[in-house]
């Protein structure tokens, strides 16, 4: 299943965003509470770090040079 499906989040989501949904739905499913549901926890927390490790490996990318031609 897509994760950000998983988490309810559009295609164009920020970190912030993620961590957001994902700290709602860990109060919505931790054991802890009443309505605990532990297979629902683990999809959650898979879901949110292959959304964090690809939003975290895409802001580490170099921004592209730019190639300024002064003798142009």
């Amino acid at each position: 299943m897509d994760p950000l499906q998983t988490l309810g989040l559009p295609g164009t989501v920020t970190l912030s965003e993620a961590r957001r949904a994902y700290r709602a739905y860990v109060r919505a499913f931790h054991p802890d509470t009443g309505s605990g549901d532990a297979a629902s926890l683990a999809a959650v927390k898979a879901a949110y770090r292959e959304i964090e490790r690809k939003l975290r490996a895409e802001a580490a990318k170099p921004a592209p040079a730019l190639h300024i031609d002064v003798y142009a």
